[in-house]
């Protein structure tokens, strides 16, 4: 019986990240340009925008942390 396991770059995850802080950035801009204009739904969107943000910044956060762990981990059994 045999195990794959997928792994996700860390490189990868700060990509992620920093390309949803990009996507809040702009939204954040576009709503400063309309300054008077903003609607109910573009406040929901930029809201929206941030909660994938958070979730997406804990979530590598939480994954480079449990590595962290396992690392440790393995060291200290190699002891």
């Amino acid at each position: 019986m045999t195990t794959t396991h997928e792994s996700i770059p860390a490189e990868e995850l700060s990509q992620i990240v920093e390309e949803q802080t990009k996507k809040v950035q702009e939204k954040i801009r576009q709503l400063r340009e309309k300054k008077d204009e903003i609607s109910i739904g573009d406040m929901f969107e930029l809201q929206m925008a941030m909660n994938r943000l958070a979730q997406l910044s804990e979530a590598s956060t939480q994954v480079v942390g449990a590595s962290h762990g396992a690392l440790i981990a393995m060291a200290r059994n190699i002891k």
